[in-house]
């Protein structure tokens, strides 16, 4: 509440019976004589100060503007030399200064801040500078009297010329910069789209930033747009134009009444110096109003609202709405004393809170208070940026859901894409890929010409072995147009290339998934002094919501070519039947022996296959994954020897794994496993053991199956009939291990 654009409205309101009540106290002459001095004292400094920026003698400190003076953008800068230069003119004219050193001096001046508005190729001061002298010529005496003798002939002849130069002028102005009205006409018409679906009281106070720039991606993700829209389609937080804002904000009805009120005014208000003066203030704001916007600027606000005050003021009005009665004088005496002691301490109290919040994030990194964190950042409060860094703080401090509380509100509040990044580098990190997904196609919809938000999706389709999609989107990355050109551009596009060359080769090749399976990849081993090859599968990303249960799997190249498993895991998580699971394929073949089939030497109850586990795959699979660490979600699988080499790993390590997978396990190569299940306390695990009858190690099997059985293991066992000990009798058994270990309730 210490920062909010609520203050700033409230200000321009009580900034609007401020002026009045000085005016009604016949305060004027010292006023306007203040007020025109400092407006014309600043003109001058911001002048100056642009035309040594336009010569880089000093710096505007902007990586886009040239000359800013001490505004945001040129526009601004244009927009209070424009104003400036209106007021000066309305001095001279009205005093008829005929001194020559004043002259000369006022010439001066005008050159100088002339000069400058031209430079600044701000368009819309231009038209309000146009606008405004045509008001100052058209209210004299003279002219009064000139256009009410004309006939009307030449009026309508006069009419024609008028819209026919603006016209014409249009055109010109058009050509100046085309891309940046474009892009204003683009915002235009978004925000008419959205004020159509709520048009008599709006969307609610501030919520335009947000609002429009998820419409605005809403339109691009609907449809293929054309370029001359994408390049024009920046982040905004206004749509450039006031009456836009009020009508999107507030409403038609309330832009309706704003509209009618100056239009009374206009019509009904008395023509004196005074009036005069307020008019070209307030045509001045009111035509940069349609094209940029002058409610996010103090200066141009408190001398528009100055304008309507000596409007209302001096044009005869007799409207108790407009005006200020006797009793409300001293009453309003006391609400401003009141005001400006409240303004004076919250601004000191905000001052020594940013000091306060910036102080003890510093030096309480690693033990922030919940509490305390929360209530000093409300002194920092900046449209919703704020929110989004103290969400990131709480996150870091291990308070994720008023982590996630706060930067997903920051995010629905602005739509900014930095913001969403933040968020997406979140739920990437607790495993939820799809928000993340959702978020960066958002965020390339928002700024549908940056390359940002399609590089974060292409890495995350590489995180997630998605090669169709992502050599789409890398070939897009590689054949979309350049707005700005730059060296990170360049880069972008050269990764995207080089990458897709690599994954197109393996398109053709890619199993029929919803899910994805990688390509090999490489686990070097200094433990084993060995590396060997995996793949892993991933579900689809709209259901990795959260860290994954993973199976390791020995023999795992096996499984996916004579056990078809991928294709089970596919479509059992498709059709609900089991839980999202990742799967890692270890196939047990060592690169730096051509490729050797070492699985007796890993399998056989080697305790350094187990440290292999523990101390490198496993660390490297969560690290670069969305997988559990959790032993209740581990799962290890294996079939004969491999289903020997599972048995191991559960007693071994029974806090790495919980779940263990044995499919005809040949034990008589390791006899002291059945001793150590006998003789060892019970352990929390999980198993499922089968075996066929036929060919199979029923031998083997029974012994332990007893072991496990007297123990109180939570035990499935699956004895094949007839079944022999290959892949025909394997393969049928994987839905049950899967939905033994996974299944979900709509399981048939």
């Amino acid at each position: 509440m210490y920062y909010s654009k609520l203050w700033v409205y409230i200000a321009y309101f009580l900034s609007y019976y401020l002026f009045r009540w000085i005016l009604i106290n016949k305060a004027f002459d010292k006023l306007i004589h203040f007020i025109l001095s400092l407006v014309l004292i600043t003109c001058i400094i911001e002048s100056g100060a642009a035309f040594l920026q336009y010569f880089e003698v000093i710096e505007a400190g902007n990586d886009y503007f040239k000359l800013l003076g001490s505004f945001k953008t040129p526009n601004f800068l244009g927009a209070y030399l424009g104003i400036g230069f209106s007021c000066l003119m309305w001095f001279f004219i009205v005093n008829k200064i005929e001194q020559k050193n004043m002259l000369i001096i006022g010439a001066i001046c005008f050159l100088f801040i002339g000069i400058i508005i031209v430079i600044t190729n701000s368009r819309s001061t231009w038209l309000s500078l146009l606008c405004s002298m045509i008001v100052l010529f058209i209210t004299s005496k003279k002219s009064k009297l000139v256009l009410k003798k004309l006939p009307i002939t030449k009026k309508i002849i006069g009419a024609v010329l008028f819209i026919v130069i603006s016209i014409f002028t249009g055109k010109f102005l058009y050509s100046l910069k085309p891309e940046s009205v474009n892009g204003r006409a683009l915002v235009a018409k978004i925000t008419l789209q959205e004020i159509g679906k709520k048009p008599i009281l709006g969307h609610g106070l501030f919520s335009f930033s947000g609002g429009y720039n998820r419409a605005k991606a809403d339109y691009f993700l609907e449809a293929e747009r054309s370029w001359e829209e994408i390049k024009n389609a920046s982040y905004v937080f206004t749509p450039f134009n006031d009456y836009l804002l009020i009508a999107y904000e507030f409403g038609l009805l309330a832009l309706f009444i704003s509209f009618s009120m100056i239009l009374y005014l206009i019509i009904k208000m008395k023509i004196n110096p005074k009036t005069r003066l307020g008019c070209v203030l307030l045509m001045s704001v009111s035509v940069l109003a349609l094209f940029t916007s002058p409610s996010s600027n103090f200066l141009l606000m408190f001398l528009g609202l100055f304008g309507l005050a000596l409007i209302v003021t001096f044009g005869n009005f007799k409207v108790f709405i407009l005006r200020l009665n006797k009793h409300l004088i001293y009453g309003m005496r006391l609400f401003f004393i009141v005001l400006a002691l409240a303004s004076f301490y919250i601004l000191i109290n905000k001052g020594i809170g940013i000091k306060h919040f910036r102080d003890y994030t510093l030096s309480n990194k690693k033990a922030l208070d919940r509490e305390k964190i929360i209530s000093l950042s409300m002194f920092t409060y900046n449209h919703g940026f704020s929110d989004a860094h103290l969400g990131k703080l709480l996150y870091d401090s291990g308070y994720k859901e008023d982590g996630y509380k706060y930067m997903e509100k920051a995010f629905f509040i602005s739509s900014a894409p930095r913001i969403g990044k933040l968020l997406a580098s979140y739920y990437i990190k607790d495993g939820n890929y799809k928000k993340a997904e959702e978020i960066y196609r958002l965020n390339i919809a928002t700024e549908p010409y940056r390359y940002e938000g399609q590089m974060d999706l292409l890495s995350l389709m590489d995180k997630t072995n998605r090669y169709l999609e992502f050599t789409k989107i890398a070939d897009k990355i590689v054949n979309f147009p350049v707005k700005v050109p730059s060296e990170k551009v360049n880069n972008y596009k050269k990764i995207a290339n080089l990458k897709a060359k690599k994954y197109s080769k393996l398109i053709n090749y890619l199993p029929d998934l919803k899910g994805s399976l990688s390509n090999g990849k490489l686990v070097n081993s200094p433990i084993l002094k060995k590396a060997l090859p995996y793949k892993i599968y991933l579900p689809p990303i709209d259901k990795i919501n959260k860290k994954l249960p993973v199976i390791y799997i020995n023999d795992g190249y096996s499984y996916i070519r004579k056990g078809k498993l991928s294709k089970t895991l596919d479509s059992l998580i498709v059709n609900n039947i089991i839980k999202p699971v990742a799967a890692i394929f270890l196939d047990p073949r060592d690169k730096n022996e051509n490729w050797k089939n070492i699985r007796q030497e890993l399998f056989l109850c080697n305790p350094h296959f187990v440290d292999f586990f523990t101390d490198e795959l496993i660390p490297k699979i969560e690290k670069l994954y969305p997988v559990s660490n959790n032993r209740k979600d581990r799962t290890i699988l294996g079939v004969s020897f491999g289903g020997l080499a599972a048995s191991y790993f559960g007693d071994q390590v029974p806090h790495i794994f919980k779940n263990i997978a044995m499919q005809s396990p040949a034990f008589h190569t390791c006899p002291d496993i059945y001793k150590s299940y006998e003789l060892k306390p019970k352990k929390d695990l999980k198993i499922y053991l089968s075996y066929g009858t036929r060919r199979g190690t029923e031998k083997q099997d029974i012994p332990m199956v007893n072991i496990l059985e007297n123990k109180g293991y939570e035990l499935k066992v699956n004895i094949i009939e007839n079944g022999n000990h290959n892949w025909n009798t394997w393969k049928e058994q994987l839905d049950n291990i899967l939905i033994y270990f996974y299944g979900t309730s709509e399981q048939p």
